[in-house]
């Protein structure tokens, strides 16, 4: 008898491990397929003479194999609006008690600023506990609110525009430059991997400079600040500047290399991105996969890897520079924002920001910030 049971338990036991191995060749075996034989397709073009003018190969947009890679994704779905705090424009945070079900709630916020030489690493400073509003002293902000058992009901970071103390010079007779990029995105909507192009590119447009040469020699443990970047000219002409890039992983001037010593502009967003890593670590990486089975319409859980809480971070990245621009209206301005994670390895997603850009570029149309500005997109 005992016999007997034991061979039963042995034969479960065995029938669990083939099903766990099942599995998991089923797993890999799709996870192979979807890498090697669904991936994104990439059109390289070399000339075959480097030194003669530079050619611009006429491609077919609507060729059928192109039009293979093409597809609707699903649209991005966030988290409902659950904000316990607003910031409003005299760089106040306010707890919402409408939210609240009128309970008594506590919170803190802490100031997320750059580590000192580190352009990798952001510190959160101690709290500062209010029970109605708090004044603020920088751009970005963890915010944490507990209720009357000191259980967390809420924690998120938020941004706004902490505005400087300079004395900007004024745009009535100057042009401000605003530059709204996607990266991976160009020759009427063809995706081209621009991991290998992205940096000699921005660096010839943002400091007049050839990547990688002497005049802009790139070493893996030398920051960028020396470098003649065009914010740098707007700054020395007392204009107020703006620098934000997502995908702070994979950004351009942070990739395989240290980014900057000091914040490179009045107002710098990196750190905002680099505080959401920092509260979940290893979460980029998790996306990154997450973000390739989205791209096949494969969902792993019910809100996008596109999104922040509860909005998409495209969107955080275009209100940041909304709030730039209405901060100093009427100053010479520089601004300059950059979005990877939408466009950059997969050609679809870029379809689902399209409301988006079209309600920037309406902003600034409405608001009156091209009048007296010029825009590159």
């Amino acid at each position: 008898m005992v016999g007997e049971k034991q061979r039963s338990r042995l034969w479960k036991a065995g029938i669990l491990k083939r099903m766990f191995a099942g599995i998991m060749i089923v797993g890999i075996s799709l996870f192979c397929y979807l890498v090697f034989f669904q991936a994104p397709g990439h059109f390289v073009y070399t000339h075959a003479n480097t030194h003669a003018q530079c050619m611009i190969p006429q491609i077919n947009p609507f060729d059928k194999d192109i039009l293979a890679f093409f597809w609707q994704p699903d649209p991005i779905v966030c988290t409902k609006n659950t904000e316990l705090v607003y910031i409003d424009d005299n760089d106040t945070v306010h707890i919402n008690y409408s939210r609240t079900n009128l309970e008594v709630v506590n919170c803190s916020c802490q100031n997320i600023i750059r580590e000192t030489e580190n352009d990798n690493e952001v510190v959160f400073r101690l709290p500062v506990w209010f029970s109605k509003s708090s004044k603020l002293t920088s751009d970005f902000i963890k915010v944490q609110c507990y209720d009357y058992s000191g259980n967390l009901l809420y924690e998120r970071l938020h941004y706004h525009i902490h505005k400087s103390r300079k004395n900007f010079t004024s745009d009535e007779n100057r042009f401000s430059v605003l530059i709204l990029g996607i990266d991976g995105i160009h020759f009427k909507g063809i995706c081209k991997s621009w991991r290998e192009n992205t940096f000699p590119n921005m660096v010839a447009f943002l400091a007049g400079r050839i990547g990688y040469s002497k005049d802009f020699p790139v070493d893996p443990n030398v920051f960028f600040d020396k470098h003649p970047f065009i914010w740098n000219n707007f700054s020395k002409d007392g204009a107020v500047t703006m620098y934000a890039e997502d995908w702070p992983r994979l950004s351009t001037f942070n990739y395989a290399v240290p980014g900057f010593n000091q914040s490179p502009t009045d107002h710098y967003f990196r750190p905002f991105y680099l505080g959401i890593n920092k509260m979940r670590k290893y979460q980029s990486t998790i996306n990154e996969a997450l973000l390739f089975l989205e791209n096949q319409n494969i969902k792993v859980g019910e809100t996008s890897t596109l999104c922040y809480s509860d909005k998409p971070k495209h969107v955080l990245q275009l209100d940041y520079f909304k709030r730039f621009l209405k901060s100093y209206r009427n100053k010479l301005k520089f601004g300059l924002s950059w979005l990877n994670e939408i466009s950059h390895d997969y050609v679809n997603f870029i379809k689902l920001a399209d409301d988006d850009l079209l309600d920037f570029l309406v902003f600034l149309k409405e608001g009156g910030y091209l009048e007296k500005s010029v825009l590159f997109f």
